[in-house]
């Protein structure tokens, strides 16, 4: 697990945080700009980069930056329409930064087959220069299709996976040179048994690479998904734990783990106790310790069906989002203790044109603020940006008093 140590953490919680406005609306999308995004923002080198997945300049998603206060949104680059060969469409997933360049997949575009697409790896820098396609997917049975979740990278190359292409067009991990060379597939979702449709993050640990699929196991008659396995060479796949689905346990999962002092983390949109609400459940890296930790109920007081959420942690709690539940069933920003107790609604989204609705993504932490966007909301109901102060100065103060401040968000 990647770890950050604070500095100005000290001062911040000492200088009473109380008094801070803990939700604020940064960035609302008006369609020149982009609209609706789905994943998670990047927050690096005091910038926060991301993508929208429709609509800009010229009309399948941007790149965008802006800085952590909402200014200074740029465009690096404006996904081309018509789809077109040379450049991808409609981005669903998240950015990765490595030195001074963005990393990043498309769900289509590409060359045309179909006419659609299958989905791009791309890189551009942080400047929006150097814009370049690194691999067009073919969906064909020796690659993948159809990119959702976002790209790893793990001794000095790329890693990701696709929900369809591969043997049984149901999805393919791969690992490919940042320049794009030396691409393969080191595995396929081939068969019930190992998981099928994986939707979101690889998470190194050591030599090995940590995931779910959304589909497929043994655990229910339609398969309900699995968490899984897998060495950075492709071999030892693994099948940790099979979704059974129904009231007594998780079903689709659709987001990336966390690990904590090995924990693995993560969120399931259907299943749990509460006629398919979702769950966040945890699981040891070995395997071990399967458990519900949440059941979400929906209504004003807790969230419903967490959509690729990508949870963060800040001390012993975990931040998330939901894309339904809260007063209005616009979705929810939430906080749970890693072992299941004190769960909190944060935020309810209002939507409107004050507030975002309907957040698909997860969270970033940065600082003791946490930023996500929504897929509608704002005057234009095509999007925001949002940020969250942490409310917890008590806590900030004392363990500031006893050394130094920790946050952990997840590796990617």
């Amino acid at each position: 697990m990647k770890k950050q140590i604070f500095a100005g953490w000290i001062a911040l919680g000492l200088s009473g945080m109380a008094g801070a406005q803990e939700y604020k609306v940064l960035k609302t999308f008006s369609g020149s700009d982009g609209a609706n995004p789905y994943g998670t923002v990047l927050v690096d080198g005091g910038k926060m980069y991301g993508m929208t997945s429709a609509r800009s300049t010229l009309g399948f998603g941007t790149v965008f930056s802006m800085d952590l206060n909402g200014s200074n949104h740029t465009i690096l680059h404006s996904f081309a329409y018509p789809y077109s060969a040379t450049d991808g469409a409609q981005p669903q997933g998240d950015l990765i930064r490595v030195g001074d360049t963005l990393y990043g997949m498309t769900l289509v575009g590409g060359a045309n087959q179909p006419a659609t697409g299958s989905g791009v790896v791309f890189r551009v820098d942080i400047d929006g220069t150097d814009f370049a396609l690194l691999h067009t997917f073919s969906g064909s049975a020796a690659d993948g299709s159809r990119p959702y979740g976002s790209l790893s990278y793990v001794g000095g190359q790329l890693y990701g996976m696709t929900s369809a292409g591969g043997t049984s067009n149901t999805g393919a991990l791969f690992r490919m040179d940042t320049n794009g060379g030396s691409f393969s597939v080191l595995h396929n979702f081939s068969s019930k048994l190992e998981g099928e449709q994986p939707f979101g993050d690889l998470l190194a640990i050591g030599d090995r690479l940590y995931g779910t699929a959304s589909a497929g196991g043994t655990g229910n008659v339609n398969g309900a998904g699995i968490v899984f396995s897998i060495g950075t060479n492709g071999a030892g796949f693994q099948v940790m734990r099979d979704f059974r689905g129904g009231p007594g346990d998780g079903n689709r999962p659709m987001g990336s783990l966390l690990e904590l002092d090995g924990v693995l983390y993560g969120t399931v949109e259907n299943g749990g106790s509460n006629v398919n609400r979702g769950a966040v459940f945890r699981i040891n890296t070995d395997g071990t310790g399967y458990q519900i930790i949440h059941n979400f109920a929906g209504g004003n007081g807790d969230g419903s069906d967490p959509l690729y959420s990508d949870l963060v942690a800040f001390g012993d709690s975990l931040y998330g989002l939901t894309q339904f539940g809260g007063t209005n069933n616009y979705g929810t920003l939430f906080e749970l203790n890693t072992n299941g107790g004190d769960f909190a609604v944060l935020h309810s989204f209002r939507g409107g044109s004050a507030d975002g609705r309907y957040p698909y993504g997860g969270l970033e932490i940065a600082d003791g603020v946490l930023y996500g966007m929504t897929a509608n909301g704002g005057p234009s109901d095509i999007g925001t940006v949002f940020s969250f102060v942490i409310p917890e100065p008590g806590v900030w103060v004392a363990l500031a008093l006893g050394g130094a401040l920790l946050a952990l968000r997840r590796r990617r």
